[in-house]
């Protein structure tokens, strides 16, 4: 792209009448992303960009679209609205939008970036690693991109190429709490426990150190030590994650199972009472708990409970409702560059 547009500002320059090479060269300049926005549209943009900042999703939606049909060529325009529809769960319309914006300006990272989330959490993992190796290459200093790579990457059980993306996410930012968690999680994929667990100790040392409250670490070596049916190692790992998350439905599962491993029956539906109520749109937990009742010679709750658990594997295959929190982003970039 660059020699094409270095070619056409020399003839351009060479003969000012060459009107064809300089349409030419304002073409490639805007699919490059070098045409730069009147001072009123930037301006625009930057107030509802503060909306955005402050999470006022919904308001500013309809002022973006507005806004859109002034500037229909509007690159950032749309990477703002196709964020905006993401962070609202509204996943469909993101994807148009955002596809829109990298046909004005391909080389932009994040909304390569915002595209690859979008991909991932509607399960299109081919397309999300598309997008989020674009994004990677564009943008190859930001660890948040390759945590979400590695994410991506993790989820289709590619354990060394998730280790390879967390450990750079790790190089670029050794703070960064998600990475270290995440590469436990590859390493016990990987089946070296050891150092999962070396690594989950350093998230935990990351959440206190930054005044983190993210249970997942330690929802992580729970299981770790319940696929290993050591509930008493479980256990306290369990009651630190809800201490800290009481609204983990994943801790009371996790606390459940090693519950379970105990023969506690009474702690067991407690503990899967608990996850219900925080997601009931979940059949596995419908499932154990109806297990868990039969063991208490509750037959009839049992039964509900099994019929629930059908009624919902019926609707779902048993996948648990995926949502935006599940990607959160590491932190805003600078909104003065249209990003967030």
């Amino acid at each position: 792209t660059q020699g094409a547009i270095n070619a056409f500002k020399m003839a351009s320059q060479h003969d000012p009448a060459f009107a064809l090479a300089r349409q030419n060269l304002e073409k490639i300049l805007k699919q490059a992303g070098e045409v730069k926005p009147p001072p009123g549209e930037l301006e625009q943009l930057r107030h509802f960009e503060d909306y955005i900042t402050d999470g006022k999703y919904q308001e500013v939606e309809p002022l973006l679209r507005t806004y859109l049909k002034a500037y229909p060529t509007s690159a950032r325009g749309y990477y703002d609205l196709g964020y905006v529809l993401f962070r609202t769960h509204k996943i469909s319309a993101s994807i148009e939008v955002l596809a829109k914006s990298l046909q004005l300006k391909i080389r932009d990272a994040e909304a390569h970036k915002i595209l690859g989330l979008d991909f991932t959490i509607i399960g299109k993992y081919d397309e999300a690693q598309i997008e989020m190796e674009q994004a990677a290459r564009l943008k190859p200093d930001s660890a948040e991109i390759h945590y979400f790579l590695g994410r991506i990457h993790y989820t289709t059980n590619a354990f060394p190429s998730a280790k390879r993306e967390f450990e750079e996410a790790i190089r670029l930012d050794p703070s960064y709490m998600k990475a270290y968690n995440n590469l436990g999680l590859t390493m016990e994929g990987m089946g070296d426990n050891n150092a999962a667990l070396a690594n989950y100790e350093k998230a935990f040392l990351l959440c206190t150190e930054q005044g983190l409250k993210s249970e997942w670490p330690y929802v992580n070596v729970c299981a770790l030590y319940n696929r290993q049916n050591k509930p008493e190692q479980a256990l306290p790992y369990c009651q630190r994650a809800t201490e800290l998350n009481p609204k983990s439905d994943q801790a009371y599962f996790e606390a459940a199972k090693a519950y379970i491993s105990q023969q506690d029956w009474d702690q067991a539906a407690k503990a899967l009472q608990n996850a219900i109520e925080i997601n009931p749109r979940f059949a596995r937990f419908h499932y154990v708990l109806s297990t868990v009742y039969r063991k208490l010679g509750k037959s009839a709750e049992s039964e509900t409970e099994m019929e629930v658990s059908r009624t919902l594997t019926e609707r779902s295959g048993d996948r648990p409702v995926q949502q935006t929190a599940d990607y959160p982003l590491l932190h805003s970039d600078n909104l003065a560059d249209g990003k967030h």
